[in-house]
């Protein structure tokens, strides 16, 4: 199936069983579908350093997206961590405005895997290794929806939020810091 030219399509599983060792004429079981489940896009992200300044990173959201008029919307947040958190996961708080400024940069994208989002995060102190990680949250905006919920929730969101430790390895990617 060659789904890189599609935005988020169905996908629906015929099954079966194989036994080679069974009862001959018993060896595959019926088929059975199974629900339909829809594809999330591939996203990429990159994160660059900048090499004379420490406090400056360049950050790039790729991937497939649906046509205009309804882009979705990147939302780029910088998290510091709370030292007094027992919980890895929890121990998260938005870093203050006065820390870190983000600065989205050029034009609306366009076309099939153009950049979603690129721009600069830039901080005031420089900043120590797993102290601060960023939290990129990718909106889908429903036009139906506009005219049946409050303003203020407007956003569907339909994919998880991967933090991305600034300053220490991601898993399975030692190359990204």
């Amino acid at each position: 199936m060659d789904e890189s030219a599609t935005y988020a399509p169905f996908i629906r599983l015929a099954l079966a069983r194989y036994q080679p060792h069974s009862v001959p004429g018993a060896e595959l079981s019926r088929v059975v579908l199974a629900d339909f489940a829809q594809l999330t896009p591939d996203r990429s992200v990159v994160v660059t350093q900048e090499p004379f300044d420490v406090r400056t990173l360049r950050v790039v959201v790729a991937g497939l997206a649906p046509e205009a008029p309804n882009r979705n919307r990147i939302d780029i947040r910088v998290q510091k961590r709370i030292v007094t958190s027992p919980s890895g996961e929890l121990g998260w708080q938005d870093a203050a405005t006065a820390d870190v400024t983000i600065t989205p940069q050029g034009p609306a994208p366009s076309g099939a895997d153009a950049a979603l989002w690129y721009g600069t995060v830039t901080f005031s102190n420089d900043p120590q290794p797993n102290e601060y990680r960023l939290l990129i949250a990718e909106y889908e905006l429903i036009p139906k929806d506009f005219d049946l919920i409050l303003p203020a929730q407007r956003e569907k969101s339909y994919r998880s939020r991967n933090p991305c430790p600034i300053g220490s390895p991601r898993p399975g990617h030692p190359e990204l810091r």
